[in-house]
């Protein structure tokens, strides 16, 4: 990656600010490096060139999570800032319900920009799901909802459970494709209405990882019934305290077949639950992350006979795997070329 990138970034933001500016500024942080570290510093020059653009403080060239996909995001818009021509070219918002629902309707809300966000990570804190519901109706163009950074407070039942149906009817109005909702605390009949609810219909992604309150395998049947005809490609339930009864659900549900990624580290999975991930071929699946399980020599030899034709990468570090076994693995492994197999034995 060269220098160049950065060199003409930091002589536009010399001049004085313009939307065209910022549309060329825009265009040039898809140039960014991708290792984190020269990303960082890179970042630190370009804000300090920008030091004295308005409310510049308020704008950063990567997101941490995002650094395959380069792109100006936004920390937060304070209510008495008003439109900003550059506010257009936000494509991720990271911002709380308050400052989203204090924003201008109408003509202003859309001159702010909002409606073109496509992911919006809510932080701060909620006094129920609806906050977040309201700020979701106000994304039309919404794709990916993530909460996993805020907190409901205070977490009583009936704040938790407050509003959380009007959030699923907001994200199915807004045809929100990625919901993140980990470290919420979801029960299983919150679960249940998740899985009951439009929204789940055209989810892709859905991550209900290190819940907040008891989930295990109650949650995961309840999660086995996914409606027939969705496409969900991608589910997360790490450390939910899963056992191979949950992860038996989960495997026998036809409606999961279209997973090309699961993650189930954490959890307390012994393999037992192979025999149904076995029971006929997972066409689909490209990742399968098991670290930090229970998984014994015996029953990777069971998830050897699985027929998982398109997986690519296999996590098993920090089960309960022996030296032998450890090698047994590694020795499946390099018969399949397109596969990184990531694994360590138990010290």
């Amino acid at each position: 990656m060269s220098r160049t990138a950065l060199d003409r970034f930091l002589r536009i933001a010399a001049g004085a600010p313009s939307e065209k500016r910022w549309s060329q500024l825009f265009a040039l942080v898809g140039e960014w490096p991708g290792e984190a570290r020269a990303a960082e510093k890179w970042t630190d020059r370009a804000d300090t060139a920008l030091a004295s653009w308005p409310d510049a403080s308020r704008v950063a060239v990567m997101s941490e999570e995002e650094q395959s996909e380069p792109e100006m995001w936004m920390w937060g818009v304070a209510p008495d800032i008003g439109p900003a021509p550059w506010l257009r070219l936000v494509r991720t918002l990271w911002t709380s319900v308050a400052e989203v629902l204090a924003a201008p309707p109408g003509g202003g809300w859309e001159q702010s920009g909002f409606g073109a966000v496509r992911r919006f990570h809510l932080r701060d804190k909620l006094s129920s799901f609806g906050e977040a519901a309201r700020a979701t109706a106000r994304l039309p163009a919404l794709a990916a909802l993530n909460l996993s950074s805020a907190i409901l407070f205070p977490p009583t039942p009936s704040t938790v459970r407050a509003g959380w149906v009007d959030l699923l009817q907001a994200a199915a109005n807004s045809h929100v494709v990625d919901l993140n909702v980990a470290r919420m605390p979801l029960d299983p009949a919150m679960i249940g209405q998740l899985v009951g609810s439009q929204a789940a219909r055209g989810l892709a992604a859905l991550n209900v990882s290190e819940s907040r309150t008891p989930f295990g395998d109650e949650a995961a049947s309840v999660l086995a019934r996914w409606p027939a005809g969705a496409s969900i490609e991608a589910l997360w339930l790490a450390r939910d305290g899963l056992t191979d009864r949950g992860a038996t659900h989960l495997w026998e549900c036809g409606a999961l077949d279209s997973l090309r990624v699961l993650g189930l580290n954490g959890n307390g999975l012994t393999g037992a639950s192979f025999a149904a991930l076995a029971s006929r071929e997972r066409a689909a699946l490209i990742e399968l992350d098991l670290r930090g399980n229970q998984i014994s020599d015996s029953a990777v030899e069971v998830l050897f006979r699985a027929s998982l034709p398109a997986l690519r990468s296999l996590r098993l570090e920090n089960n309960r795997l022996t030296t032998a076994g450890v090698r047994r693995v590694l020795a499946w492994a390099a018969t399949k070329p397109a596969l990184v197999c990531t694994v360590k034995p138990l010290h």
